[in-house]
């Protein structure tokens, strides 16, 4: 398998293993990776803001074997491979003209959000009524000049 391949893979069942267990456990009150407006900062976690709302970015950590090989058959061309043993008849492992290396690298994600449509709701009529205090507050003081900050 390709490297490019690989990756692709990992990252593309990651985000249908959220979205299925977002989905497997609506209505439980259980958040599978929560996003909104406000999400609270987490220890050595990085918030960003997204479509969704506010939801932490997380490193995708990658540690594989790849192989290059030079060998080179009708329609494969050289490249990175995803290290994979073959078996051979007897469970010998065979290679050949192939060097194994380690490459290590990640991948910053935010991953799909899952907020709660009611918290949601809740927060801004609490952002509306605290708005609208405000103005009142500041309407209901009188004008400038002596009267007003004389009360008189």
């Amino acid at each position: 398998m390709d490297l490019k391949d690989f990756v692709a893979g990992s990252l593309t069942q990651i985000v249908e293993g959220i979205r299925q267990a977002q989905k497997d456990t609506a209505g439980s009150g259980a958040w599978i990776s929560p996003t909104g407006s406000e999400i609270t900062p987490r220890q050595d976690a990085v918030i960003m803001k997204t479509a969704a709302g506010k939801g932490y970015l997380h490193e995708v950590h990658f540690d594989v074997a790849v192989t290059v090989s030079d060998e080179q058959s009708a329609g494969a061309g050289a490249g990175l491979r995803v290290f994979g043993a073959k078996l051979g008849a007897e469970g010998n492992v065979s290679y050949q003209n192939a060097a194994v290396s380690r490459v290590q690298f990640s991948v910053p994600v935010v991953w799909p959000g899952q907020s709660d449509p009611e918290l949601e709701r809740n927060l801004e009529q609490k952002r509306r009524e605290e708005d609208a205090k405000v103005r009142a507050h500041n309407t209901g003081r009188r004008g400038g000049g002596r009267d007003g900050w004389m009360g008189g």
